[in-house]
Formats: structure tokens, sequence, C-alpha cells
């Protein structure tokens, strides 16, 4: 009867527990826009060479940004 006992509450804990973790996304989503992408001012952080590894970024101006 006390393993039984215990068993419950630790189950009852368990539950209670979960129940005040619930995640509350109260935050609204929104998509992000973008107007106009700038390509021809477009640039690369490094300079590709054949038979090497390419990293790199590469980083395009645009206009009309949500700032997101």
């Amino acid at each position: 009867m006390r393993k039984k006992n215990a068993m419950l509450a630790i189950l009852l804990t368990m539950v209670v527990v979960f129940s005040f973790c619930k995640k509350s996304d109260s935050s609204s989503v929104s998509t992000a826009t973008i107007t106009a992408l700038a390509c021809g001012s477009g640039s690369f952080s490094a300079a590709a060479a054949i038979n090497i590894a390419y990293n790199a970024t590469a980083t395009i101006a645009y206009n009309g940004g949500n700032a997101m």
C-alpha cells in the first residue's frame, strides 16, 4: 500500500510540475518582407580557388525590410 501511495504522489507531483511549466507564447508571428534586393552591390568575404574548399559569406543589400 505504501508503494502505491508513493507512486501516486510522484505521479501527482509530475502532473503539477508539468502543468505549470507549459510555455505560453503570447507574441504574434509576422512574416519577413523585403521589397527590393540590390544584387549589383553584392560582395563575398573570400575569393574562390580551384580544388580548395570554399567557405565565405555573401552580402547583398536590401530595401523595405521589417527589421526582424
